[in-house]
């Protein structure tokens, strides 16, 4: 059991006050097909050709085991590594370093973001998805001379993906083609219109490459007042303030393994508490935003239950949060809630409520695991990962303007 205590120090698993339903909400709705985990946009057609190669193959050599079929995606999938891992571009290859004996796949990765751009048409997980090939065949090939047979050629996946390089896999780079950039773009443009990822995948012009976090786009006007205006608000004062509580957090770890730990442990105190200072400084220079901001607080939680209906009552989560919220922007100095015996209690209580007695405030035995890093970043909402796909596109298309005025 105390190795759930030791993965939760995993760079991008950490989650020790229990926000991640909320930050989740906000992520799907600025950036619907996303997540943390995803590396490069081409990914979201070679998943797709992996598994219609295997559809092509059970029409040559039939099977009902769903192993077999399992078996036969996992070898597509391994057979990209050599050649992505041997371009000029090797960025975000995922198993470059483990090779045959990857563990997550692309498949898993793009799974549930490859059906909300409306790619992947099947309804199921990857394992209904083999089950569904071993008792019902592939779909009829595409070109077969049948009209009706045609219509359901694609029928697990969308009709207009674009072909499949000739050499295929040979030569395989991250780079997108022209064709497989506009592919994208149209994706997304139809199936998650009105949304950050949709505004942004329509703006070549926008410098959102050294911009650290999304509501960056605020600051010189690239988002006009209206919805998507207040998107980002909701999405910057709810990683601002429950940030607070995460290094709170840090603080108060950092000083029970002092008192409780052998080893100096001076180094981390010091850090922790410079940094909830620096945040508490921020609190202060945004303090009439936030309160405008928290008179709209139903408003929030009303934009957050759009993606996740349960967080429109309250729950233990929700209480968490607002309790925080009400002691950050009641207090006039938010720096004094490093020392506030409520502000402690809040903490500890949460955290002891979600990992009972593998809290690491409460339990020796898991603070004896810790590692000893802090590392609570402020919450971005996969911003990192956005950046690349729509970079990824955006060249894709930046590549076809290009060839047309040289044609010109």
């Amino acid at each position: 059991m105390l190795n759930a205590v030791q993965a939760l120090n995993e760079p991008g698993t950490r989650d020790e006050l229990g926000i991640g339903t909320v930050r989740d909400a906000i992520s799907n709705l600025l950036f619907p097909g996303t997540s943390t985990i995803q590396t490069r946009a081409r990914y979201f057609l070679l998943v797709p050709w992996c598994h219609l190669r295997v559809e092509a193959k059970l029409r040559q050599k039939r099977t009902r085991d769903p192993a077999t079929i399992r078996d036969w995606i996992r070898s597509e999938e391994v057979s990209l590594i050599h050649p992505l891992s041997h371009s000029s571009d090797t960025d975000g290859v995922i198993g470059a370093s483990s090779g045959k004996s990857v563990q997550r796949l692309p498949g898993s990765v793009y799974w549930q973001g490859l059906k909300r751009w409306g790619i992947r048409l099947f309804e199921g997980s990857q394992d209904a998805y083999a089950r569904h090939l071993a008792e019902n065949g592939p779909p009829i090939s595409a070109h077969s001379q049948d009209e009706e047979a045609c219509s359901a050629a694609m029928a697990n996946w969308h009709g207009g993906l674009p072909d499949l390089p000739k050499d295929y896999p040979k030569n395989l780079s991250m780079a997108l083609t022209q064709t497989e950039a506009r592919y994208l773009k149209d994706r997304v443009r139809e199936t998650v219109p009105g949304t950050l990822l949709a505004y942004l995948i329509d703006r070549p012009d926008v410098p959102f490459g050294d911009m650290a976090f999304p509501w960056d786009l605020l600051s010189d006007d690239h988002v006009s007042p209206g919805r998507l205006k207040d998107e980002l608000m909701h999405a910057s004062n709810f990683s601002l303030l429950t940030h607070g509580a995460r290094l709170l957090y840090d603080c108060m770890l950092a000083k029970r393994a002092a008192s409780e730990l052998p080893g100096g442990w001076h180094e981390q105190i010091e850090q922790s508490e410079k940094h909830f200072h620096d945040w508490a400084g921020v609190v202060i220079e945004r303090r009439d935003s936030l309160a405008e901001w928290d008179r709209r607080r139903d408003e929030f939680w009303d934009y957050v239950a759009k993606d996740n209906p349960r967080l429109a009552e309250t729950n233990r989560t929700r209480q968490f949060i607002d309790q925080w919220f009400d002691l950050v922007l009641q207090s006039t100095q938010p720096r004094d809630l490093l020392l506030n015996a409520v502000a402690q209690d809040l903490i500890r209580k949460r955290e002891e409520a979600l990992k009972k007695n593998l809290a690491r405030l409460v339990n020796r035995r898991a603070l004896e695991l810790w590692s000893g890093n802090l590392g609570a970043d402020q919450l971005t909402f996969r911003w990192e990962t956005v950046k690349t796909l729509l970079r990824d596109i955006h060249e894709g298309i930046a590549e076809e303007q290009g060839h047309a005025r040289a044609a010109g």
